[in-house]
């Protein structure tokens, strides 16, 4: 199955924001945005990317709590999945 225009750009608005650091500063996640836009996931409205970009934002946010616990210790407590 083949990924759709939403599920493209938020696999590479994603890897794109962890990579971005190995550019040292030389390309910014508003230029990766755009480009994705253009060049991958042209059907999606300026709208539905600032849309999804808020969503991903959001959802990053309220899991903060979760990935600082599994930093704590780097164990998975397979009794509370």
């Amino acid at each position: 199955m083949a990924l759709n225009d939403r599920e493209r750009f938020i696999l590479h608005s994603v890897s794109a924001s962890f990579l971005l650091t190995d550019f040292n500063d030389k390309i910014t996640l508003g230029k990766v945005i755009e480009y994705i836009s253009k060049n991958r996931c042209r059907k999606l409205s300026k709208e539905d990317v600032l849309g999804m970009m808020n969503d991903i934002k959001d959802e990053l946010l309220l899991t903060k709590g979760v990935w600082d616990e599994f930093g704590s210790d780097n164990k998975i407590d397979t009794t509370r999945i």
